[in-house]
């Protein structure tokens, strides 16, 4: 299904630009609950996320951020502690998204019906524009809690250097196989 044309007057990034947005497009290769398979090594992601300056203005403008060191590239290079952009903080969930790509471990995190209950970031220092972000991460819980499905994602970002500059842990609630994905899918 296309983009609706209200929604593509938000795409403005040359990585919105090539980015799947059709989840439901792609539904048949993500992980279902049933699938994910708990625990084992960090595995690293199929991409890795330059960030450029395009990238964070336009995050943080979709955010409603409007502070010059987080949307005024010039005004930021001259004023911030970190030399540049202002990264907001839960721009980690856009490089997850972007780095597992649309099928494989850990794409359960686009199966439609999933839901958000809970994530907790830990920056450990600030992103910055210009590094390369490496994504490793690992499927290290699923259980039932009040009749849903839960499923735990954890995920570490490394610069190229190797440097950790943070973490998120995050649960989601997931429809529990593909035919519990399907109706969402179809709906």
């Amino acid at each position: 299904m296309p983009i609706p044309d209200h929604l593509n007057s938000l795409i403005h990034t040359e990585k919105q630009k090539a980015f799947p947005n059709d989840f439901l497009a792609t539904w048949q290769s993500h992980e279902t609950w049933d699938l994910a398979d708990i625990g084992g090594d960090l595995v690293e992601a199929p991409k890795k996320f330059k960030i450029l300056s395009e990238d964070v203005v336009d995050y943080n403008l979709s955010c409603g951020e409007k502070d010059p060191l987080m949307v005024d590239p010039e005004y930021a290079a001259k004023h911030s502690p970190t030399g540049g952009l202002v990264v907001h903080p839960v721009f980690v969930t856009a490089i997850v998204f972007y780095c597992l790509g649309d099928a494989g471990k850990g794409t359960w995190i686009r199966t439609p019906g999933a839901r958000n209950p809970y994530q907790d970031i830990d920056l450990k220092e600030p992103l910055k524009v210009g590094e390369e972000i490496t994504l490793k991460f690992r499927n290290s819980d699923k259980y039932l809690q009040r009749g849903k499905n839960y499923a735990n994602l954890d995920c570490y970002f490394y610069n190229s250097e190797g440097v950790l500059k943070g973490t998120w842990l995050c649960a989601l609630i997931l429809p529990e196989n593909k035919e519990a994905a399907r109706k969402y899918a179809e709906a």
